[in-house]
C-alpha cells in the first residue's frame, strides 16, 4: 500500500486494495489543506502520479478526488443492477461543502437502492436537455415568483431561445455565448440583459450537473447610453394631437399613455394598476414600485383621466384589464398575450402620427420629470414625485435647466465689458 504524506495529511492512493481501512472523517478544514499532487520528472517528461482519493468514513462510497491542478471534486462509487461499478460526479469543492456532499450522496444512494442507475439517468438528461426545454424549466422553477418574471420571459422567448433553439445546454461554449452577445450589439441594453439571464441559467445548469463551467462568465458588457430625450415644444404638441386622434377609436388605451405622461409612473406600474390602489377622496394612489410600496399624490388632470377610464374599463379589478386590452389583438394570436404587447401595438400607431419623433413609451416618464423640474426648479419634489430612492438619479434631469441658466448668464449685465 502506497501512502503520500504532506503536512500531516495522509492521502491513500488508488493503488490501495482495501478501501475500508483507508476511510477518513472528512471535514471542510481537512479538505482545504489538501495540496495538489506533484509530478515526477522521468527523462524529458513529467509523469503524473495517480490522483489521490480521500474516502469518507460516514457515507459508503463517497470520496473526494484531487487533481494535479488542485481541482477537488466529490465522487460516489456504487454498483448498478448489472453489478457494474459506476462512478458518479456529485460536485466540486468548495461549492459543495462536506455536509452538502454527504446529503447529496445519501439521496443518490437511496435512488440506487430503488433500482435506478443514476449515472445513466444523468447522462440521458444531459443528452436530451435542449435549450428551449431547459429555459422553460428554469423559468418555471426559479423565476416564476420574481417581479421581473414577465421581462425574463420576453428575453428568453424573444431573443435567447430563437438563437440557440434546440442546442443542448451541455454543449454550449463561451465562444457561442460571445457570438450571441455580439449579435445584439446594436441594442446594448438587450444584449447585456440577455447575457445576465444566461449567466443565471447556466448556474442552475451547473447545480444540476449538466455542465461544469459557466460559459457566460467573463464576457464584458456593452456600454449602455442613457435613454435621453423628452417630449417638449414641437414634439409635445405632436404627441397631444396624436393621442387625440387615437382616442376617437381607442379611448381606454389612449388614457394609458396620458396617465404615464401625467403621473410619471413606469409602464409596468400603470398597466397593473388596480381600482383599489386609487383613493379618489384624498387624490392619491398607493402602488408597489421597484423601490418599494409608495404613495403618490394625484393631480386634478389625472383624476379626470381616471374617471374617464371608468367609463370604458368595466367592472374589473385592474383599470387596464386584460379582457379590455385583448379587443385589439389579432385573431391569429393566442388570447394569453400580455398587456405590454398590446400597448406596444398602440404606441407603434401613435408614433406613426409623429414623423421625425423617435421616442419610446418610457420617455413619457422622462417628460413628466423634466417638465416638473423646469416649472418648479425643486429637485427634491421631483425626486418624491418620480419615486426615486436616490437624489443622484433625479439629478439626470438637471439638463432641462441649461436654457434657464443660459438666460440668467445673459442677464448678468454687470459683467459685460
Amino acid at each position: 500500500m502506497n501512502i503520500e504524506r504532506s503536512e500531516n495529511i495522509i492521502a491513500i492512493t488508488p493503488e490501495s486494495r482495501s478501501r475500508a481501512k483507508n476511510k477518513i472523517n472528512l471535514t471542510d478544514t481537512f479538505i482545504t489543506k489538501i495540496k495538489a499532487p506533484k509530478r515526477v520528472a522521468r527523462g524529458t517528461k513529467k509523469v503524473k502520479l495517480p490522483k489521490p482519493r480521500y474516502w469518507d468514513s460516514q457515507v459508503e462510497g463517497l470520496f473526494i478526488r484531487v487533481t494535479h491542478t488542485g481541482h477537488k471534486s466529490w465522487k460516489l462509487v456504487y454498483r448498478n443492477e448489472r453489478d457494474e461499478l459506476q462512478e458518479y460526479h456529485i460536485g466540486t469543492f468548495p461549492r459543495f461543502r462536506t455536509g452538502a456532499a454527504r446529503k447529496k450522496a445519501k439521496q443518490e444512494l437511496a435512488r440506487v437502492q430503488l433500482g435506478e442507475d443514476i449515472q445513466y439517468k444523468k447522462k440521458q438528461m444531459r443528452e436530451s436537455q435542449g435549450m428551449e426545454l431547459f429555459s422553460k424549466q428554469y423559468l418555471e422553477k426559479r423565476c416564476s415568483h420574481l417581479q421581473s418574471y414577465p421581462n425574463l420571459q420576453t428575453l428568453f422567448n424573444g431573443h435567447i431561445v430563437p438563437y440557440f433553439k434546440k442546442t443542448k445546454v451541455s454543449t454550449i461554449t463561451k465562444a457561442l455565448v460571445e457570438d450571441f452577445h455580439m449579435s445584439k450589439k446594436d441594442t446594448p441594453y438587450v444584449a447585456n440583459r440577455c447575457k445576465a439571464a444566461l449567466h443565471k441559467l447556466f448556474k442552475y445548469a451547473i447545480e444540476l450537473d449538466l455542465m461544469e463551467h459557466n460559459p457566460a462568465h467573463g464576457i464584458k458588457n456593452f456600454i449602455e447610453h442613457a435613454r435621453e430625450g423628452w417630449f417638449a415644444n414641437e414634439s409635445l404638441e405632436m404627441l397631444k394631437d396624436a393621442l387625440s386622434l387615437h382616442y376617437k377609436k381607442y379611448p381606454l388605451h389612449t388614457n394609458f399613455f396620458r396617465l404615464l405622461l401625467n403621473t410619471g409612473r413606469r409602464p409596468s406600474e400603470i398597466y397593473t394598476l388596480r381600482w383599489s390602489d386609487i383613493d379618489f377622496a384624498e387624490k392619491r394612489m398607493t402602488i408597489n414600485t421597484k423601490t418599494g410600496l409608495k404613495t403618490f399624490p394625484l393631480s386634478d388632470l389625472t383624476i379626470t383621466n381616471l374617471e374617464d377610464c371608468r367609463r370604458y374599463s368595466g367592472n374589473y379589478i385592474y383599470i387596464f384589464s386584460k379582457m379590455a386590452m385583448n379587443v385589439i389583438i389579432k385573431k391569429s394570436e393566442a388570447p394569453i398575450d400580455t398587456y405590454w404587447k398590446t400597448y406596444k401595438w398602440h404606441w407603434t400607431r401613435i408614433k406613426a402620427r409623429m414623423p421625425g419623433v423617435d421616442l419610446t413609451v418610457y420617455h413619457l416618464r422622462h417628460s413628466f420629470g423634466s417638465h416638473m423640474l423646469k416649472a418648479n426648479k425643486n429637485l427634491y419634489n421631483v425626486k418624491e414625485a418620480m419615486g426615486h430612492s436616490s437624489i443622484k438619479t433625479t439629478e439626470r434631469y438637471m439638463k432641462v435647466l441649461d436654457e434657464d441658466v443660459r438666460k440668467e448668464i445673459n442677464n448678468t449685465e454687470a459683467l459685460n465689458i
